[in-house]
C-alpha cells in the first residue's frame, strides 16, 4: 500500500511517498535504527521541488542509496520525503554498523558533485515513520476515499496474483504427466515481479538476493507494455503445499514494494534450465 501525498512544511510543498502498510507493523524490534540518507538538487521551480527533467536522474541515486544498504545490513524501506531542495530516504535497518562509511564512499565516488545528506539514529519506536512519514488524520480524512481505493485495489492484486493451490496441484499433475523431470527433487524456481518503474524492482532484488535468490534477468529495460521486469531463481525442492506457500509469501513481499505485482513462476530442471 505505497501512497504518493503532498504537505506543506514551512510554506513550501513536500512530497512523501510512504508504505502505509508498514502502519499495522510499527515498531518493528527488529529494524530498530533509522537511516536517512539522500542529496539535495537544483530546481527552478518556485515551490522548490524537482523539475521534471531530473526526476530520473534522482530515482537513479534513489535505487543506488538503497543498494548501498542493503549491502550491508538487512532492511525495510520505509518512504522518501522531498521538500526545499532535498530528497531523502528512509531505511529501517537491523544493524546500522558500516552503513554511513558505506554511504559516504558512495557518495565521494559515484555522485561526487551530490550534497549528501547523511544520519543515523536509534528509533525503537519508528517514530521517523509514525509522526513524520505516516499522513497526519486531517491529511488521511481529505484523501479517504482515495486511501479506500487504495487498500481494495491493494487487496485485489494480491488475491489475483497468488496461484491458487488448485493451480498448484495441476502443475505438479502436468508435470509428472509430460515430462521425465523428477519434480520430487531439486528443480531451478523461477519467480517473476513486474512494476511500473525501475526503483521498486532495484529494492526488491537486493531483498531477493539477501534471501539467497540469484538474478537472472534485471530491471533496466521495459517490455511491449512499458513494465519493467524481474527474473529470479533458487534451486529446490518443492512439495505442493510449500510451494503454495512460497508463492503467497512472494506475493506478500511484492506489496510492500509500490506499484510491484508478484506475476508467477516456471520451472525447470536443474542440469538443463527452461
Amino acid at each position: 500500500m505505497w501512497w504518493n501525498y503532498i504537505a506543506q512544511y514551512d510554506k513550501l510543498p513536500g512530497t512523501t511517498l510512504v508504505n502505509m502498510a508498514l502502519h499495522d507493523q510499527a515498531p518493528n524490534a527488529n529494524y530498530p535504527y533509522v537511516v536517512v540518507t539522500g542529496i539535495g538538487y537544483q530546481t527552478t521551480r518556485a515551490d522548490r521541488l524537482p523539475d521534471a527533467k531530473d526526476l530520473d536522474d534522482l530515482q537513479s541515486i534513489d535505487n543506488r542509496l538503497i543498494d548501498v544498504v542493503a549491502a550491508v545490513t538487512p532492511f525495510i524501506w520505509a518512504g522518501t520525503f522531498t521538500n526545499d531542495g532535498q530528497r531523502l530516504q528512509y531505511i529501517y535497518v537491523k544493524n546500522p554498523a558500516g552503513v554511513e562509511s558505506a554511504l559516504q564512499k558512495f557518495y565521494a565516488t559515484s555522485c561526487k558533485n551530490c550534497k549528501p545528506y547523511i544520519h543515523v539514529k536509534e528509533d525503537r519506536n519508528w517514530e521517523a515513520y509514525s509522526d513524520f512519514l505516516y499522513p497526519n488524520q486531517a491529511i488521511r480524512n481529505a484523501n479517504k476515499d482515495e486511501l479506500a481505493r487504495l487498500e481494495h485495489t491493494a487487496t485485489a492484486i494480491e488475491s489475483a496474483a497468488c496461484t491458487s493451490r488448485a493451480d498448484v496441484d495441476d502443475m505438479f499433475t502436468r508435470i509428472r504427466a509430460t515430462t521425465k523431470w523428477n519434480i520430487d527433487h531439486d528443480m531451478v524456481w523461477g519467480y517473476f515481479f513486474v512494476a511500473d518503474s525501475e526503483m521498486p524492482l532495484s529494492n526488491l532484488s537486493a531483498r531477493l538476493k539477501s534471501d539467497g535468490y540469484r538474478i537472472v534477468d534485471d530491471m533496466g529495460r521495459r517490455d511491449e507494455g512499458g513494465q519493467y521486469w524481474l527474473h529470479v531463481e533458487k534451486v529446490e525442492t518443492h512439495t505442493a503445499d510449500s510451494l503454495n506457500k512460497r508463492d503467497h509469501e512472494l506475493c506478500d513481499l511484492a506489496e510492500k514494494f509500490p506499484n510491484t505485482k508478484y506475476d508467477g513462476m516456471d520451472v525447470g530442471p536443474v542440469n538443463k534450465k527452461k
